[in-house]
């Protein structure tokens, strides 16, 4: 029997009439990824204000930076050559990045690539989504102990 939180998704495949499920292979389905996923942020009650109205992206220019950054990790296009880290850096100034931020994040992407593909390159943009809010949670953390030269102080 599947788990309820499985059979809320199969029963969400079904409804869109997808019962057959493929795995992430090309770059249409990483935009189809992208673009799902991005849906369900912009509406999120948790995270979606960074991206309204904190950052106020430019959705036109963001979703292709998505797609070339995913593209390159599930796809190896190397279509990416930025740093992600530096834009959540400055994001962090503006507004603090809490874990529940993360948290979300990567329960989205989750639930998305839940809702529209399987296999082991889903899986694997699963592993790699974690381990990317995993390090970029440390480095914001991190990165706000420098701004505060106070902590390394001697104290009498």
């Amino acid at each position: 029997m599947l788990a309820p939180n499985c059979l809320a998704l199969a029963v969400a495949r079904c409804a869109r009439g997808r019962t057959a499920m493929h795995d992430i292979l090309t770059q249409t389905d990483v935009a189809e990824l992208v673009d799902a996923f991005y849906k369900k942020v912009v509406v999120d009650d948790v995270i979606g204000y960074l991206f309204t109205d904190v950052v106020a992206l430019s959705w036109d220019e963001h979703i292709p930076i998505m797609n070339d950054f995913w593209g390159s990790i599930l796809l190896n296009s190397g279509a990416y050559r930025r740093n992600p880290m530096r834009k959540h850096l400055e994001l962090d100034k503006r507004e603090r990045l809490l874990p529940t931020h993360f948290e979300r994040w990567l329960a989205l992407w989750q639930q998305t690539i839940a809702e529209h593909f399987d296999g082991p390159k889903a899986d694997f943009a699963l592993a790699r989504a974690r381990q990317i809010a995993a390090v970029m949670q440390h480095r914001v953390e991190e990165d706000r102990s420098l701004d505060r030269p106070e902590m390394f102080r001697m104290t009498e």
